[in-house]
């Protein structure tokens, strides 16, 4: 069968790990059922500062959506998305307007705002969502929907979505619904979630569904560059950055290059949903 499965809560602009499991993902849904939280990658990421150490780029919030969930949070009802849009190319010109691809970085930012009347949840999926369009151009990807997946657009009926309490098994049954849904026989996950899913569970069993656990090899490029636009590897590489610092370095092709090729990222199975190794 063949069919993978990712299932990632929206991140703004996330890292380049996110991008690669949807490169490798049959499907990745957005799970946009859970919960939303206000320090999380959800609503910012980090980025190289004009002073060489990190810093955040932020997507407000209103405070009535702190305990939303993510399809149902909201902007601040003063917020203007344009002066948002400008602010945030802005902050970016100001830490890569010497990088070889920054034109790509600033116009990709202009794309991601450019829609009638947006939701949180729209901005939040298309900052991912369009750098995944992109990428597709330039090699094979195993995902053929031209549309973002959202969970709370599916037929799927969760337990308790939203529920911060939610147990171990319950994630785990919301999981599962997930892959009936789409008859997947694999589950990319990222490691955070060896959490809940480092056991055996019965009904897990029965479905003999393998996971993909991402796991990540150092593998610096070049994050800086002078006025001239030469390299500058003079100083520490930062990792796990958001992939518009990757973006403004390589631009998109190089970029794609840099996912499926060069390998900063792959996969350890565990198969059947069996203990993970030590």
């Amino acid at each position: 069968m063949n069919n993978s499965l990712s299932l990632m809560q929206p991140n703004f602009f996330p890292y380049l790990g996110y991008l690669f499991m949807m490169i490798r993902s049959t499907f990745f849904v957005y799970y946009d059922t859970v919960q939303l939280s206000k320090q999380s990658w959800q609503t910012r990421n980090r980025i190289l500062s004009s002073t060489n150490s990190v810093s955040y780029i932020n997507l407000p919030l209103s405070k009535k959506s702190h305990y939303d969930l993510i399809c149902n949070s909201t902007f601040p009802d003063s917020l203007d998305l344009s002066i948002l849009c400008s602010d945030l190319i802005n902050k970016l010109h100001s830490s890569y307007r010497y990088h070889p691809f920054w034109t790509d970085l600033k116009e990709y930012i202009v794309d991601v705002f450019d829609i009638s009347e947006p939701s949180f949840n729209d901005i939040l999926i298309r900052s991912s969502w369009l750098a995944f369009q992109e990428l597709k151009r330039y090699g094979c990807v195993n995902m053929s929907v031209d549309h973002p997946i959202k969970a709370s657009k599916l037929d799927i009926t969760l337990l308790e979505p939203g529920d911060s309490s939610l147990t171990k098994d319950h994630r785990i049954a919301n999981i599962e619904l997930f892959l009936r849904y789409y008859s997947a026989d694999a589950y990319l996950s990222p490691k955070g979630s060896l959490i809940y899913l480092n056991e055996p569970l019965s009904k897990l069993d029965k479905t003999n569904v393998s996971i993909k656990y991402l796991v990540q090899q150092r593998a610096p490029y070049c994050q800086r560059f002078t006025k001239s636009l030469q390299p500058d590897y003079s100083l520490s590489f930062f990792e796990n950055l958001s992939f518009v610092d990757a973006l403004a370095s390589m631009g998109w092709k190089q970029l794609y290059n840099y996912l499926t090729l060069e390998s900063p990222f792959s996969f350890w199975i565990a198969s059947p949903f069996a203990p993970p190794a030590p």
